[in-house]
């Protein structure tokens, strides 16, 4: 990969630098994938324009995680709210996976608010049941901070003030 910057049309900054996966954005999903990367492997670049994401402001994670609730459920709220225009096979799998997803983050560590055993749960806008697990009022910075520091453990590198201008596809290679 080249990394370069202009200013004035004058080439400030040039590098390259080798890596099997680059990862764009440093928010939950972009470092979930690139530890899961690591994990599997691969040499893994994430590039950020800032540490600050919109990740920090999560409030919780939706999942079917309630006898009230069903995959059925979750993924006919998530098509109502897309307009109908979602991909129904990628919507099914989010909804079939999100009780594991909430499985992995306690994995970590974490722990989501419960009461008297049970997973409290928020109703978020445009859905039919309560399916939202939270850490209090921080889940995003906290599972974002827990991910953060599994993907370094993992030997991922993190290049900060990077922006993704272009994707240059040359010999099959990106």
């Amino acid at each position: 990969m080249c990394f370069s910057a202009q200013l004035k049309g004058k080439v400030i900054n040039m590098n390259t630098i080798q890596t099997d996966v680059l990862v764009a954005g440093a928010g939950i999903a972009g470092v979930k994938a690139a530890y899961t990367a690591a994990k599997n492997g691969c040499d893994v670049l994430v590039i950020t324009k800032s540490r600050v994401t919109a990740s920090d402001f999560v409030l919780g994670f939706n999942a079917v995680l309630s006898e009230n609730d069903s995959v059925k459920l979750y993924a006919d709220d998530t098509m109502s709210g897309g307009g109908n225009i979602n991909n129904p096979a990628l919507v099914k799998a989010l909804a079939e996976n999100s009780a594991k997803e909430i499985a992995f983050v306690e994995q970590t560590g974490l722990e989501f608010d419960r009461e008297n055993g049970n997973y409290h749960l928020l109703k978020p806008l445009g859905c039919s049941e309560a399916r939202l697990a939270h850490i209090k009022n921080t889940t995003g910075r906290t599972t974002l901070e827990k991910f953060r520091q599994m993907a370094k453990d993992a030997g991922v590198k993190t290049l900060d003030k990077t922006m993704l201008a272009d994707i240059i596809c040359e010999n099959g290679k990106v």
